[in-house]
């Protein structure tokens, strides 16, 4: 998509469980991003400079009084960035610091691009920060899936639990009705979805699903959702339609700040121009 290559402020080195500097010289940190439903919890946010600094010493962020303080979404997210053999992570509640102006302004700016530039997205498509990501073992609660098994010969087969006619992003009701995370999932290159119990692969190239069979030939297409849409106009052909298409989906999105709108797009409309 000719991304411009962006650095957060802050990341969150979950090795050394504390905030480092995303723009430090030389090469740009690969890193791990998170794309979620705030919710309405009162969670913890950087709200002053003496917070910002405090959180730079290592372990800060697994004190008690932090622990106490962050939503577990979060605390999920930093566990799967380690789990997926990654070191730094962003999230917005504590990559962005509200307290300072005009780096939030110019890290809104930069969202499109910095999910953009994500080596992996973690999509958390139906639960909030309160709920966090069900099933982490030893981390959070469990999933309590219940699967159909039927014993077809000398093998099983699981029924899917869901229709196949519609793709997950159409059913992630939570998640597909916020206006931050339209961009946020167009513009990942690689999505690992957590959505109805289940845990997904999303890429450019091709979709993997815990209730689908290595191989299988299947219509559903959940990784071409949103390249469809976006193909055509990435070819450089005047084709409004899918345009249209796009600009449409958003404007059905809600947004807590209508200040919010042109923002939580900019990135996207920088990739169509």
């Amino acid at each position: 998509m000719r991304i411009w290559s962006a650095r957060s402020a802050w990341l969150v080195d979950v090795n050394r469980q504390c905030l480092v500097s995303g723009r430090v010289a030389g090469d740009a940190m690969p890193f791990v991003a998170l794309s979620y439903k705030y919710g309405s919890g009162p969670w913890f946010k950087i709200t002053s400079a003496a917070t910002l600094s405090r959180l730079q010493v290592p372990g800060s962020l697994e004190t008690v009084e932090m622990l106490a303080k962050i939503s577990p979404m979060l605390k999920h997210a930093m566990y799967l960035t380690t789990q997926l053999g990654e070191r730094f992570l962003w999230a917005d509640v504590l990559c962005i610091p509200h307290h300072d102006t005009a780096t939030t302004t110019e890290q809104l700016k930069l969202m499109g691009a910095i999910y953009a530039n994500a080596i992996v997205t973690i999509i958390a498509l139906d639960t909030d920060s309160e709920e966090g990501i069900p099933g982490l073992k030893g981390i959070s609660n469990s999933r309590e899936m219940k699967q159909v098994v039927v014993p077809f010969g000398t093998e099983k087969i699981v029924a899917r639990p869901y229709d196949v006619g519609t793709t997950m992003f159409q059913r992630g009701k939570l998640y597909n009705t916020r206006g931050w995370t339209y961009q946020e999932c167009m513009l990942s290159c690689r999505k690992v979805v957590f959505h109805e119990k289940e845990l997904k692969w999303v890429c450019s190239c091709n979709f993997w699903g815990e209730g689908r069979a290595t191989g299988l030939d299947i219509q559903e297409h959940d990784y071409q959702y949103f390249n469809r849409q976006m193909d055509s106009i990435l070819t450089g052909l005047p084709d409004t339609a899918p345009l249209n298409e796009i600009f449409t989906e958003f404007n059905y999105r809600e947004l807590s700040n209508d200040a919010d709108a042109l923002p939580a797009i900019s990135g996207l409309l920088s990739v169509l121009s």
